[in-house]
């Protein structure tokens, strides 16, 4: 066999596989920059929507309150037992060894960092998510596979301001409402266990004035914009995929997986932005 020839076809192979990863290393990037133009886009559209009055017709707000209760109200014992066992897991660890070991002033610190910072709005995107995020998807893409949302459509009803404005904006609000209402309970459960067994000296004001002197700007705006932003990204996401939805209604728990992933991607991205940036 000629050597000329063998290099020239080992050369073409090595070209061949090179083009092959890089065609698909760009349409990969390709189409990742066009999701997330596309889901940059339709938030945006979203807050601009939210801020006219003449969004907030009898419907959408009908719709909006519906789901400020399906994903607030209903969410809230699960919140609470969640947070409830938190505050015995890791606030009640924490006064009892930071005590132990005479760092008690170290405490409002620990729980700012740990639990008010981090913890408490990681869990509640999560909560959200697999609570209410995943029903929204389900019931959107039933609806598109089923023809009811070109129904409503014809009827003169705006699929983007009935669908996913209301959906959006009410579960980013009860997802901020839900995380205050963890990080209370999970405070206030490991601070009463502590006393109650005898194992924690710290007086209720003295917990309250250390965890205050704790929180500074960057802490109050991480506890705001982190679950309203956690919130937004998983009702987007959740919305939008199941509108994307193509076929029968057997193609939507197709959906389902993806759309879960990418929201506990877009939780966990939200939560390091916040840690790198403040």
């Amino acid at each position: 066999m000629n050597p000329l020839s063998a290099d020239a076809t080992g050369s073409t192979r090595f070209s061949a596989v090179v083009g092959t990863i890089l065609d698909r290393t760009g349409s990969w990037a390709i189409g990742l920059g066009l999701d997330l133009l596309g889901f940059t886009s339709t938030g945006v559209a979203v807050i601009v929507q939210g801020c006219r009055p003449l969004t907030w017709r009898r419907t959408v707000r009908a719709e909006f309150l519906r789901h400020l209760y399906l994903v607030g109200i209903r969410s809230l014992a699960l919140t609470v037992l969640v947070g409830a066992l938190i505050g015995l897991g890791l606030v009640f660890q924490a006064l009892y060894w930071l005590q132990l070991f005479g760092e008690s002033g170290l405490i409002g610190k620990f729980l700012v960092l740990v639990v008010l910072r981090e913890l408490a709005p990681m869990i509640l995107g999560l909560i959200v998510l697999g609570r209410s995020g995943s029903i929204m998807l389900v019931e959107l893409g039933s609806m598109k596979a089923q023809g009811q949302v070109r129904t409503l459509d014809a009827m003169g009803l705006n699929p983007f301001l009935f669908f996913i404005v209301p959906r959006v904006l009410a579960t980013s609000l009860s997802t901020f409402c839900l995380t205050v209402a963890f990080c209370t309970v999970a405070l206030a459960t490991g601070f009463i266990a502590g006393h109650a067994l005898n194992l924690s000296q710290v007086s209720v004001i003295e917990f309250l004035d250390r965890l205050l002197e704790a929180m500074g700007p960057s802490e109050f705006a991480i506890l705001l914009l982190k679950p309203l932003l956690m919130g937004f990204a998983v009702a987007l996401i959740s919305c939008t995929t199941g509108l994307m939805v193509t076929g029968s209604v057997t193609d939507v728990p197709n959906s389902l997986p993806g759309g879960f992933v990418r929201a506990v991607v877009a939780i966990f991205l939200i939560s390091g932005l916040f840690s790198i940036l403040l």
